[in-house]
């Protein structure tokens, strides 16, 4: 492991610890991010899911209308 020095003190211990710290930090942050990303997302999926099953009832409704006008039509 060429990044230990050969006489490892308490001073580079503590700066590894600080870096290690702040990477933890930032994958934290990254995370956050990215949830929140996913919520957006989850939420836009239900409000389309809600749309398209609306859509899919009209759809249904229109069908029928026609179904009927045809059966009329000698």
């Amino acid at each position: 492991m060429p990044d230990i020095p050969e006489n490892v003190d308490l001073r580079w211990i503590a700066g590894q610890l600080v870096a290690l710290r702040d990477d933890v930090a930032e994958i934290k942050e990254r995370l956050v991010r990215v949830e929140l990303r996913l919520d957006s997302t989850e939420t836009q999926l239900r409000a389309l899911t809600s749309e398209v099953r609306s859509l899919g009832r009209s759809v249904g409704r229109f069908e029928e209308r026609v179904r009927r006008i045809e059966d009329k039509v000698p």
